[in-house]
């Protein structure tokens, strides 16, 4: 796990009129807090770097703050609903040697067998797990490769086990399942549909052989009666 580094300008003056210059220096408004924090922290980040950093995927980030570095998370970024630009940030620092709870994007690579030779479909019903580790043990993603998984085979959260990271979503949370289309349903429905109409004709071209039969049997034993 690789780490960013931002920056953070500490506020000299408090009120609108610093905030505005510092937007229009390309700075945003940003909080940090956090159980090892004396008192929660006010300061400007620069938004491109900032936006950069998110960009990235990294989940663990360094901030340093007055010469102070802290390793933190983002825990939510406010964008105007317009532009987009990013507006606001609150942070949250981590402590190096405790554990924490967060969430970790899944990426599911590799094309399964039932859907490849199969016919099934890939479905995906999680896209996110939460797991406990150190700041420095957090995974930027957690990679679930589904080549093998054959039509009707799912992967739940009981599936995945990492080095040094415990999952703590539900064991029987279902992330993705491979199963059958509806157009393979439909298209055996009607195999099946087929299957039974020719076995039905077979029945009625025998049993109208038969009746054939006995009607030649019947004309041909009344022409023998009426020559004698």
């Amino acid at each position: 796990m690789a780490e960013s580094k931002l920056i953070g300008l500490i506020k000299e003056k408090s009120g609108k009129i610093e905030l505005k210059n510092q937007r229009k220096n390309g700075f945003i408004p940003a909080n940090l807090y956090g159980p090892e924090l004396k008192e929660n922290k006010t300061f400007f980040l620069n938004e491109k770097e900032l936006n950069k950093a998110i960009k990235s995927g990294k989940k663990v980030h360094t901030l340093e703050i007055d010469g102070e570095e802290h390793m933190v998370v983002f825990r939510e970024v406010q964008r105007h609903p317009v532009t987009w630009n990013l507006i606001h940030a609150d942070i949250v620092g981590l402590t190096p040697g405790k554990e924490t709870k967060l969430n970790i994007p899944l990426k599911f690579e590799g094309l399964p067998i039932g859907v490849r030779d199969q016919g099934g479909v890939l479905i995906i019903n999680s896209r996110y797990l939460q797991i406990e580790a150190l700041p420095k043990n957090v995974p930027d993603e957690i990679v679930i490769d589904v080549t093998e998984l054959a039509l009707t085979h799912t992967v739940h959260a009981s599936d995945i086990q990492r080095e040094n990271v415990k999952i703590v979503s539900d064991e029987s949370m279902l992330l993705c399942s491979v199963n059958i289309t509806r157009a393979a349903v439909a298209a055996g429905e009607d195999e099946e549909g087929e299957e039974g109409e020719e076995g039905e004709e077979g029945e009625e071209g025998e049993e109208g052989a038969e009746g054939e039969e006995k009607a030649e049997g019947a004309k041909d034993d009344g022409d023998k009666k009426g020559k004698k």
